[in-house]
């Protein structure tokens, strides 16, 4: 397969494949970390870094990693207005850091990543995400939203089937994610409210993203989105990897 150009130096988390991300958390992002704020190697700090390293993919998801360690650095200057300043990463300190940093950083628009690739390059690509994702759903019994895509690749390829002869059963499916997505909106702020962020502040902002969500309805991109990744989740729970590849190489 011929490699794909990507431009832009600037790629924020959300852009990079899981496992990259996950090796520049632990290579990269952590030990520059424990450097800058001279965290010493104790079983205490580690079990700190355990606990939050997983924070990193849910409060920088639009920054790459430069700008979080920007974030950081300004923090340890005193750039930030955070008091006082230590050498403790806690989640708390985490959340507090990123969220300052955003604050008073100007908006602006993120350069697009334009990505030059052939017909065959794109359909290997989307056969790879499409069994990458039935890997991860067999680790974890579910179907992430990163994966979505899968399922119209499938769905033009004739494996999975048009909402005319499934309508009662995709209109169930719709029903079940939207419950899912306000139920991760909820999460998510009283996730936010347990690492310190102002109370009254989260309960608005909840109940913005919610009626954010509920005003559009089933349409909505996130409703669409996990409806996409729970019919998946079907498709794979009725066959195996190598039934699902041998599907897939069937289509011309």
């Amino acid at each position: 397969m011929a490699l794909a150009i990507i431009k832009g130096e600037m790629i924020p988390i959300k852009a990079i494949p899981e496992a990259e991300l996950n090796a520049k958390i632990l290579n990269e992002l952590t030990p520059w970390l424990t450097q800058l704020l001279s965290i010493k190697a104790t079983e205490e700090n580690v079990e700190r870094l355990e606990v939050l390293l997983p924070m990193v993919k849910d409060n920088c998801w639009s920054m790459p990693i430069s700008e979080i360690k920007k974030a950081f650095t300004m923090y340890v200057q005193g750039l930030l207005p955070i008091e006082p300043r230590d050498n403790y990463l806690t989640a708390i300190l985490f959340s507090k850091v990123v969220h300052a940093y955003k604050q008073q950083k100007p908006v602006k628009k993120a350069a697009p990543i334009q990505i030059e690739m052939n017909a065959d390059d794109s359909r290997e690509i989307a056969i790879e995400n499409i069994l990458q994702a039935y890997d991860k759903w067999k680790e974890s019994g579910d179907v992430y939203n990163e994966y979505a895509p899968a399922f119209d690749r499938l769905l033009e390829w004739g494996i999975i089937k048009d909402g005319d002869a499934y309508d009662n059963y995709y209109g169930g499916k719709l029903i079940q994610a939207g419950g899912i997505v306000n139920a991760e909106i909820i999460d998510l702020w009283s996730y936010k409210k347990r690492c310190g962020y102002d109370e009254k502040k989260a309960n608005r902002e909840m109940s913005k993203a919610r009626a954010a969500v509920n005003s559009v309805g089933v349409k909505h991109p996130r409703i669409q989105k996990k409806f996409r990744c729970l019919v998946l989740q079907d498709l794979f729970k009725k066959l195996t990897r190598e039934q699902l590849k041998t599907k897939i190489d069937g289509i011309s």
